[in-house]
């Protein structure tokens, strides 16, 4: 709402700006509460809003001009496959506030972008099956439930041990797909129907343009003369 109501000169420095304050506020966080979840508050979240926001600026200013498609998905996968390994330590520190996250996000802009403009093909094939179209539907709640779902694996196979020998990463996935799915059909999907109750109206175009007057002054007022 911040970013529609500011005038469009203005945006790419309020964009900035925000990018910079999510970064300020995780690193301020990650100084004082080093061992909480401070990465799930929202100062700190809104840097992978920002940097969907840069895609999005980008793919308006060029609209009209191919981009190098196949060179940003691939820079997207492995900047997050990059933040991925550095999170977990298998390179550096783990769990750091370094460019962990803005290495996500910059990753993620780039596939979202690079699958917004993706050309027919095999790959557009691909993820337009049913089942990959129903995860973008409820993407929304996996992207919410995720964050609360670490550890699940863990109390859920002390509660009930025959999950046991299910892998943890496949558990939790399973766990996150089911409450997107239960907010989609009992929350989100009835929100998102109340539209069609206001329903969306363009506004009306004349059949034909308006008549200039000048011509018509100037016929009038010549008459018949020569």
């Amino acid at each position: 709402l911040l970013l529609l109501l500011t005038p469009a000169r203005f945006r790419l420095l309020l964009l900035l700006a925000l990018l910079v304050g999510s970064s300020a506020s995780r690193l301020i966080l990650h100084q004082l509460y080093p061992e909480t979840r401070y990465w799930a508050l929202l100062p700190v979240q809104g840097e992978y809003l920002v940097w969907g926001c840069f895609a999005g600026f980008f793919d308006i200013t060029q609209k009209t001009k191919p981009i190098p498609v196949g060179k940003c998905l691939i820079a997207g996968l492995l900047l997050n496959t990059l933040a991925t390994v550095d999170q977990f330590g298998l390179i550096g520190r783990p769990n750091t506030s370094g460019l962990c996250q803005t290495m996500h996000g910059i990753g993620f802009a780039l596939i979202v972008l690079s699958l917004w403009r993706l050309p027919e093909g095999w790959l557009m094939r691909l993820l337009t099956l049913a089942p990959l179209v129903y995860l973008g539907k409820i993407s929304y709640g996996l992207y919410i439930f995720h964050n609360f779902c670490y550890g699940a694996d863990v109390w859920l196979g002390e509660a009930l041990p025959w999950l046991r020998v299910v892998p943890g990463p496949v558990l939790v996935f399973a766990i996150v797909v089911s409450m997107a799915i239960l907010s989609w059909h009992l929350f989100e999907g009835p929100i998102n129907r109340l539209k069609d109750y206001v329903p969306y109206r363009r506004a009306s175009r004349s059949a034909s343009p308006p008549l200039d007057p000048v011509p018509a002054v100037v016929a009038s007022s010549s008459g018949g003369h020569a």
